[in-house]
């Protein structure tokens, strides 16, 4: 769902993508919601963090709000996350937060970021996740599961702020437009259930052609996974070519 504009003229910013984030932060999950004060910083600092550029090039970055010991240390990509410890924390700041995401790729990894004894935010390493949760968009084979159950904001570009609890999205913030929960389509049943008899009537026609072999039903979930990996591929490529939103 779209908010309504908060701003004297039209536009919303992060400080309204912090109250959205507190309205809309799960219940079951409240004891790792992040205090006020710090959603707004991080928020902050990665807004306008996506304004700069690095030698002509965008950035763009992922922050994960965490301490050392939210991480498994026997972890590693494809199936967990590799902590890379700074040899000492750095302040969280926009221009640290540039200067960083150069090292910290978005689609392999994630600036580490949590609050010290004195409750201020630092950047104390970088995050190796791999490309593999990339499937959930793109389409794939394998689903990744490594991120824990922490703050992850996703900076896609100028303005283009995305906060989600580990793997799922809270709220976003595009174009000076705020968004709220959402969810993906391709896991809702009302679309699997449209197209049930589709891909019935698709695997008897595949036993149909083939001379004398007898119909052995088989399971329509494997091409409902298929058809929706094909499509996910087919929109993927869409976007990256820039013909598409």
């Amino acid at each position: 769902m779209t908010h309504r504009l908060q701003s004297y003229l039209g536009y919303s910013y992060p400080v309204q993508l912090a109250e959205l984030v507190n309205r809309e932060w799960p219940e079951e999950a409240r004891e790792v919601q992040p205090s006020n004060a710090h959603l707004r910083q991080l928020l902050d600092a990665a807004y306008h963090a996506t304004l700069l550029r690095e030698e002509q090039r965008p950035v763009t970055f992922r922050l994960l709000f965490g301490t050392p010991e939210d991480v498994p240390v026997d972890g590693g990509p494809p199936t967990g996350l590799l902590p890379i410890q700074l040899d000492r924390p750095r302040p969280f700041n926009e221009q640290e937060v540039r200067r960083i995401s150069m090292a910290a790729d978005f689609f392999r990894s994630l600036i580490a970021v949590s609050a010290d004894p004195d409750d201020n935010l630092r950047i104390w390493g970088i995050l190796v996740s791999g490309t593999r949760w990339v499937n959930q968009v793109d389409g794939g084979r394998f689903i990744d599961g490594t991120l824990p159950l922490c703050l992850v904001v996703q900076a896609l570009g100028p303005g283009r702020l995305t906060v989600c609890l580990g793997q799922q999205r809270i709220a976003a913030l595009s174009s000076g437009r705020m968004q709220g929960l959402a969810f993906d389509l391709f896991q809702s049943q009302w679309l699997a259930q449209a197209f049930q008899n589709v891909r019935k009537d698709a695997l008897r026609s595949i036993f149909v052609k083939m001379d004398g072999s007898r119909y052995v039903p088989a399971n329509s979930d494997f091409m409902r996974v298929m058809s929706q990996n094909v499509l996910r591929r087919t929109l993927s490529v869409v976007r990256n070519s820039k013909h598409g939103g």
